[in-house]
C-alpha cells in the first residue's frame, strides 16, 4: 500500500444524464479511498492495532479526518472502545477533538474509559459539551471512575437539575451517586 495505491477513481459525477460524453472525457475523476483501505482503518482504530494505524497515517494522507460519509469519525471509533494509545495518535495527527460537539469524550464517558477520558480532557475536549452530557452518560451507566474524572474537571453536578443524579438513582448505581452528593449534588433537584 504506497500513497497512489491507497485511492481508486471513481465515477466523473454522482449523477451523469448529460448527452455531452466529450464534456465527460475532460472532466477530472473524483478519487475516492478504496474499499479495502477503508475497512482496514476502521478495523484498525477500532480494535486498537496501533501499529496498523500509525502505518495508515503515514500512507493515506487526511485519513485521520475523513468520516466515512458522516459516519464515524475515527477518534469518537477509538473513544467507543477504549483505546487511549490510539486516542493519542489521533489526536497527534490532527484529529478535531471538538468533532460533532465533543462527541468523542461522551462516546468514551458512556463506556466506561477513564483513560480516553482523561487523554480527551488533557487535549482540550469541553467537558461541559451537551450541558454536561458526558457526566450524565457516565452516571446512567454507573462509571464511577469517568464521573470522578469529570468532576475533577469541573463538570457540573447541577447540570440540568442535577439529571446526572438523577440517572444514577434510578438505575441503582449507588456509588456514583454517593460521589455526586460529595460533590454537591440536590437530592431535590426537579422536584419543581
Amino acid at each position: 500500500l504506497r500513497g497512489e495505491d491507497a485511492y481508486t477513481d471513481g465515477p466523473f459525477s454522482d449523477s451523469d444524464d448529460s448527452e455531452d460524453d466529450d464534456a465527460d472525457e475532460e472532466a477530472t475523476p473524483q478519487r475516492r479511498r478504496r474499499d479495502a483501505v477503508v475497512q482496514l482503518w476502521l478495523h484498525a482504530v477500532f480494535d486498537g492495532l496501533l501499529c496498523m494505524v500509525h502505518y495508515l497515517l503515514r500512507r493515506v494522507d487526511g485519513i485521520v479526518h475523513d468520516d466515512f460519509g458522516g459516519v464515524i469519525q475515527a477518534l469518537q471509533l477509538a473513544s467507543v472502545d477504549g483505546h487511549a494509545a490510539v486516542v493519542e495518535v489521533l489526536l497527534a495527527h490532527g484529529a478535531d477533538v471538538h468533532a460533532e460537539g465533543d462527541e468523542a469524550l461522551r462516546k468514551a464517558s458512556r463506556g466506561g474509559h477513564a483513560a480516553v477520558v482523561e487523554v480527551l480532557l488533557a487535549h482540550g475536549a469541553n467537558v461541559h459539551a451537551g450541558d454536561d452530557a458526558a457526566l450524565r452518560f457516565a452516571s446512567d451507566h454507573g462509571h464511577v471512575a469517568v464521573v470522578e474524572v469529570l468532576l475533577a474537571h469541573g463538570a457540573d453536578v447541577h447540570a440540568r437539575h442535577d439529571m446526572a443524579l438523577r440517572f444514577a438513582s434510578a438505575n441503582g448505581h449507588a456509588a456514583v451517586v454517593e460521589v455526586l452528593l460529595a460533590h454537591g449534588a440536590n437530592v431535590h433537584a426537579g422536584d419543581d
